[in-house]
């Protein structure tokens, strides 16, 4: 016993089913070479090339600086050195403390105030970004296992390309499909 569908019904469903896979086939390819990518930046160097050029230039004294990072810390009630320390438009000083700034103090010294800001994780987006999407600092076998799946994925979406007979349609499904990854990245 089982569900009886309608030739013309069956029919519709594989086109759709054919089509929609064709049209985002593009992006599947995309995001299995990019999240191999991701999970390997380290080895990419992040992907940035770093070139040096080391020049001399006169020694200076580093007591007025050191001075004015200790008045800021006092001015916030912190006793550690910030991670970073920003100046922005000339009129605003920022100790970030923590990870990628965990912990921000915005300083308008002009003013005479100090903006404190604070990242609060929002559950459950916080939990499925670091612990089910990242691949930095986890273990090396979940590394190895999304790599893995990924070329997995990219095998059989690109084996789809060859075993199916082309009609126009599908070229304009796939031809769509770059299109829009390319429109909706920015890229034109």
């Amino acid at each position: 016993m089982g569900f009886k569908m309608s030739p013309g019904t069956k029919n519709f469903l594989r086109k759709l089913h054919r089509w929609g896979g064709l049209l985002v086939a593009t992006y599947t390819i995309f995001y299995c070479i990019t999240g191999i990518a991701l999970n390997h930046r380290k080895t990419f160097g992040y992907f940035f090339n770093r070139p040096e050029e080391v020049f001399s230039v006169r020694p200076t004294d580093t007591e007025p600086l050191r001075r004015l990072v200790e008045q800021y810390k006092d001015l916030i009630g912190q006793s550690e050195d910030p991670t970073v320390i920003k100046i922005k438009e000339s009129r605003m000083v920022e100790f970030l403390y923590g990870s990628h700034g965990k912990v921000r103090y915005v300083i308008y010294p002009e003013e005479g105030r100090v903006k404190r800001i604070e990242k609060q994780p929002i559950q459950p987006w916080h939990f499925i970004n670091n612990f089910l999407h990242k691949a930095a600092g986890t273990s090396s076998m979940w590394v190895f296992y999304s790599d893995l799946f990924c070329i997995g994925l990219l095998g059989i979406t690109l084996l789809g390309f060859f075993i199916f007979q082309y009609r126009t349609l599908d070229f304009v499904m796939v031809a769509l499909g770059v299109l829009s990854l390319f429109i909706f990245m920015g890229v034109s």
